[in-house]
């Protein structure tokens, strides 16, 4: 027997959990975590050429667990921790390869004046503050003025400054691989850079995506249609339906069962809570007896999954974002390992251990319903008092057992009370809103279900 409400909740997520794996698990996948969440998804997602800037935070979002151990949806945090991430991070050399840098640009720092001081004036001025980092940047600017890689060839350098041509070629012929580390480390950070710029300043360009409030942000693929996910939310054949059912235990208890699986104990203050647009105060203690029975049926209908998918860097980091391969799982294979060259956590913001499998961690997939709809019993109750407080008013906000919350964005109706004074009991039924038609952008709400957790880098 469970004897608190998280326990409850534990169970009824777990029992949601398993029964979408039974409707459908083929199309979700084996991962899927039922999970509440205080928002819903709009699924006008977009309008054909900008989207809505109501859906994507709800994609962008950062998996977490609140006080309790429950997942919960922290909405465009996501992108907002990975470019953290990026930022305290940078491609670093191992002990061994430094030293090997160090070395040779001692031997050749005669040389290396030589090439700055022969620097074109007609190329972008150096900014850097050190010979080596200097060096760095002359390789780089090379490759953009000319065209092409001038660490190991300098043939492409025209001729007109053959002085500086000389005497950078020199310095490659002294420094080879020495070279070649500073010029994978310039490189790399500024494949950081390309993609740090992407997210602070995303467009069309760098795989951005336009809203409809004229600002862009970061791209995510393969985002369903309305007309898509609409369909998709008025298919009968995907739908179930979980009965809850209690009785009075003591004066402040309730004893609970979930499909007539598990037994609960459950404080009778947190059983329904329904709030309407006057503020009516509803009190459950009032409204119980002795011999109180309730049962509820919620009902889910339209399960579809929508896919998550961050738009990947390329090569150059010049467009798109993410970058899990290419940088996330470098910086947690060697962030703590000085021995190789790689990208790496700078400074005590981050540690491996806790980014990785565990605070770095968004959906792969989201699954919503149509908002669910409620039908509520409860027998041998104050018929009094219940007919004083249950109205058909709309726009009503209902909260079941301290955690499932429904209404959020007044959109749900009381469609139905019904009393029957011979068993001293109301039933009161909540009618998911209609979604047919033309979806409304700003009130197109989907309920969320759960989704598919996903850990980068694991």
């Amino acid at each position: 027997m469970c004897n608190s409400v998280q326990e409850f909740q534990n169970n009824f997520n777990q029992y949601l959990t398993e029964q979408v794996q039974k409707v459908f698990g083929s199309q979700i996948g084996s991962n899927f975590h039922a999970f509440q969440h205080n928002g819903d998804f709009n699924y006008f997602t977009n309008d054909g050429t900008n989207y809505n800037h109501l859906s994507l935070p709800c994609l962008d979002s950062l998996l977490k667990h609140d006080d309790a151990g429950q997942l919960i949806l922290e909405e465009g945090g996501f992108s907002s921790l990975y470019y953290n991430v990026l930022n305290a991070s940078r491609y670093v050399l191992s002990q061994d390869s430094q030293t090997a840098v160090n070395n040779s640009l001692m031997q050749s720092a005669a040389q290396a004046t030589q090439v700055i001081k022969l620097y074109p004036q007609k190329l972008p001025p150096l900014t850097a503050g050190t010979q080596n980092d200097k060096i760095v940047e002359i390789y780089e600017n090379c490759a953009t003025a000319f065209g092409g890689d001038v660490t190991q060839d300098c043939s492409i350098i025209p001729n007109t400054y053959r002085d500086f041509k000389i005497a950078l070629q020199t310095l490659n012929n002294m420094a080879e691989e020495a070279a070649q580390l500073v010029m994978n480390v310039g490189n790399k950070n500024a494949i950081l850079a390309n993609i740090k710029r992407n997210m602070t300043n995303p467009d069309t360009k760098t795989g951005g995506l336009p809203l409809d409030n004229g600002k862009f942000y970061v791209g995510y693929n393969k985002i369903p249609l309305p007309n898509e996910l609409l369909g998709s939310l008025n298919t009968q054949e995907n739908q179930l339906t979980l009965s809850i059912s209690g009785e009075t235990f003591n004066s402040t208890e309730m004893h609970m069962h979930l499909n007539n699986q598990g037994s609960y104990i459950f404080p009778i203050g947190l059983l329904l809570d329904i709030v309407g647009i006057h503020q009516t105060k509803f009190e459950m203690e009032k409204l119980k007896t002795n011999q109180t029975n309730f049962s509820a049926q919620i009902t889910y209908k339209g399960l579809t999954k929508v896919p998550v998918q961050p738009q990947p860097a390329d090569i150059t980091g010049k467009n798109g974002w993410y970058a899990e391969t290419a940088i996330l799982n470098e910086i947690k294979e060697k962030s703590d390992n000085s021995q190789v060259d790689g990208y790496k956590l700078q400074g005590k913001e981050f540690s491996v251990a806790d980014l990785f499998g565990n605070k770095l961690a968004c959906l792969k997939a989201l699954l919503i319903s149509q908002m669910p709809s409620i039908t509520i019993t409860m027998s041998n109750i104050n018929m009094e008092y219940a007919r004083s407080v249950f109205s058909m008013e709309n726009d009503v906000f209902v909260t079941l057992f301290g955690f499932i919350t429904i209404g959020h964005h007044n959109n749900y109706k009381e469609t139905n009370i019904s009393y029957n004074d011979e068993q001293a009991s109301v039933t009161i039924t909540f009618q998911q809103p209609n979604v047919s038609g033309t979806p409304d952008p700003q009130t197109a709400h989907a309920f969320i279900m759960g989704g598919v957790p996903y850990y980068p880098g694991m």
